[in-house]
């Protein structure tokens, strides 16, 4: 079922898990986020957001690194802002 922790909503599946979040990413860097829930091994993660600007020759976030309980997110853009994460990975 689903439940939330720390802000994130949270998703079990029989061994599996799936969280859904929202975090800052710094501009012009890599930001360490700590995940809602930790996983039992590294997990998988995408995020979303960043700015329509077709002349920008800057990376909108996208993730760098993973682990089991943080995931590193990198972002081109000058300034910070809001992104929308999903983690999957064992519980």
């Amino acid at each position: 079922g689903w439940s939330t922790v720390g802000g994130g909503l949270i998703a079990r599946l029989g061994t599996g898990m799936i969280q859904s979040f929202t975090a800052n990413a710094s501009g012009n860097s890599t930001t360490i986020i700590t995940l809602p829930q930790a996983f039992s091994a590294p997990c998988r993660a995408v995020v979303s957001g960043g700015l329509v600007d077709a002349a920008a020759q800057d990376n909108n976030p996208f993730v760098s690194g993973t682990g089991s309980s943080t995931i590193s997110v990198f972002s081109g853009i000058a300034s910070s802002l809001t992104i929308n994460v999903i983690a999957v990975g064992l519980a």
